[in-house]
């Protein structure tokens, strides 16, 4: 992957594959900009990944 730009990464989904399967320990940090209630926030993911995928699937 070295060389390629950040957006040549972003559209990749061989990059993400690879990112993915790594046999290392992977960490995901989650920042919450405004301050909702834990059940919000799960309607609001919810509706974000549906949105998200929905689109990707056409």
């Amino acid at each position: 992957w070295k060389g390629k730009s950040g957006k040549e990464l972003a559209e990749d989904d061989d990059f993400f594959d690879a990112l993915i399967s790594a046999p290392v320990e992977k960490f995901l940090r989650v920042v919450v900009i405004k301050e909702i209630k834990g059940s919000q926030y799960g309607v609001q993911l919810e509706s974000t990944v549906r949105d998200r995928l929905a689109a990707d699937d056409k």
